[in-house]
């Protein structure tokens, strides 16, 4: 008996060893399957990654665009010096025409017009500078848009027009045939920096006034003038000079009934120990102007956007699209189209160009928005391109 029970005692530690043996295993395939898993999903994830960045590789984000509501195509056009301006774009008479205005030496400047049959390959067929001494243009001094731009227009008569600014003199040159250019000296308003723009044989266009000791741009108006006569002031929009925010940059257009004005504001920083107001280098929400003729009134919604260098342009499906600069951490320029009865501005694509302010040409052709920008800085290390921007956008 007594060896009976100790064969039993010895016989039941054997079951119970065999028993957590056979749980220890299905504990370690269960471990086994698991961490197999975690690899595999791991693996996954690697590849996933890597195809990402491989993908983020072959198509840079600065030449995606931002949604779905337009796409675009890019060419080069030249390298832009960092002695040009900003340049206008412009389609008239099955070419396409651009504008700037460049150094030709130390403190003389000359406009230059590219053309091109398809936007791709442009040949330079003008060089405009004025033969009057106090007329010519100085790109590289001026008192609060380093760009100076130069504006394309349709005269009356039909004649393609540019002008731009020169000391305090608007300067303005029209052709018939894209080559032969001459200079127009009946019509000087002599405050724009915005482009000016014909409306019943009337030339209009929007500016500022600089005021001294620090306060500027407190003074914004609306010009016109007729040839062989001077300008005058179609309408005026004053400030306090202590407001925070003034006008800085303006941008006038036309429909068939009204007249549309996008205008940025500055900030100003107030010194205490000068006592006035200075220029803070940032915008304040700009303004969405809208008046009928004779444009003597204007209503203004503000846009709730910061934006600086305006430029508009009205399709002929009557819609109209707006380039700004916006102002804030994500600084960039961007194409816009405006709802004029509530001042709203729709982001529609974020243009491949350098985010600092410069003014956005624009023209419409063959179902298609054209711009033209630079994409790079304007140091001499990092050299800019002046580039052209084919832009389809979806309704």
């Amino acid at each position: 008996m007594s060896g009976s029970n100790e064969f039993r005692n010895q016989d039941h530690p054997a079951v119970h060893v065999s028993s957590n043996r056979s749980s220890f295993r299905s504990l370690l395939h269960e471990r086994e399957q698991i961490m197999s898993q975690h690899l595999k999903t791991s693996i996954a994830a690697a590849v996933l990654l890597i195809a990402q960045c491989v993908h983020g590789l072959a198509r840079p984000n600065a030449e995606e665009p931002l949604n779905a509501n337009a796409t675009i195509s890019i060419s080069t056009v030249a390298p832009r010096d960092g002695r040009q301006s900003d340049a206008d774009i412009i389609h008239y008479n099955d070419h396409f025409y651009i504008a700037f205005a460049k150094a030709i030496r130390e403190g003389e400047s000359a406009f230059h017009i590219l053309r091109s049959v398809d936007g791709r390959d442009w040949k330079t067929v003008a060089t405009l500078r004025s033969e009057i001494e106090e007329r010519r243009p100085d790109v590289t001094l001026a008192p609060h848009y380093s760009g100076r731009p130069v504006w394309f227009s349709t005269m009356p008569s039909g004649r393609l027009s540019v002008t731009g600014r020169a000391s305090k003199k608007t300067l303005l040159w029209s052709t018939e045939d894209g080559k032969n250019w001459r200079e127009e000296i009946d019509i000087d308003l002599s405050r724009s920096y915005s482009r000016v723009l014909w409306q019943n044989n009337r030339a209009y266009c929007a500016s500022d006034e600089s005021s001294s000791c620090g306060e500027r741009y407190e003074l914004f108006r609306v010009e016109s003038a007729v040839e062989g006569s001077g300008p005058e002031t179609t309408y005026k929009l004053s400030h306090d000079s202590h407001t925070l925010s003034g006008p800085r940059e303006s941008q006038l257009a036309f429909t068939k009934d009204r007249a549309i004005c996008l205008l940025s504001f500055e900030t100003y920083d107030f010194d205490k120990v000068r006592r006035w107001l200075i220029p803070s280098g940032s915008y304040a929400a700009g303004r969405l102007g809208v008046s009928e003729a004779p444009y003597k009134e204007w209503k203004w919604t503000p846009t709730k956007l910061p934006f600086g260098a305006p430029n508009l342009l009205i399709l002929k499906d009557q819609r109209v699209l707006a380039t700004v600069f916006i102002d804030g951490d994500k600084a960039r320029n961007a194409l816009c189209q405006v709802d004029a009865s509530t001042g709203k501005l729709t982001e529609l694509l974020r243009l491949p160009a350098v985010a600092t302010r410069q003014a956005i040409g624009m023209t419409e052709h063959d179902g298609h928005v054209w711009a033209c920008f630079s994409d790079g800085t304007d140091d001499r290390k990092n050299q800019a391109t002046l580039k052209v921007a084919k832009i389809q956008l979806r309704k």
